[in-house]
Parts: C-alpha cells; structure tokens; sequence
C-alpha cells in the first residue's frame, strides 16, 4: 500500500477534498502555491475559499 501511494497527496488518500492555488514567485523566481483542504463531502465551502484566495493572489 505505502508503494501505491508515494506520489498521491495524503489528503487524497484520506478521502478530504483539496484543492493547490498558484501564488506568484520566490524571490529567487521558483513558482510558490498554496494548498487549500477541506473536510471531507464539503467540497462545495473548498470551492468558495479556494475562488476568494484565487483573486486575493492576484
């Protein structure tokens, strides 16, 4: 199981909606993010928060 699951983000595995958000760049130009998570069957609450971040990073 632990070999299936290297690559796939542990929120994944748990069953919790999670979205990543680009947020600009490092001083040194390497690209920065953030991640949002929600509980689990509230993806509709992720969606929000994750458009109201989306337009406070721009």
């Amino acid at each position: 199981v632990i070999t299936a699951t290297t690559f796939t983000g542990p929120f994944n595995c748990l069953g919790w909606p999670a979205i990543s958000l680009p947020a600009g760049r490092s001083a040194t130009g390497l690209p920065l993010a953030i991640q949002l998570v929600a509980r689990p069957w509230e993806e509709p609450a992720l969606l929000r928060a994750a458009h109201a971040a989306e337009g406070a990073l721009r």
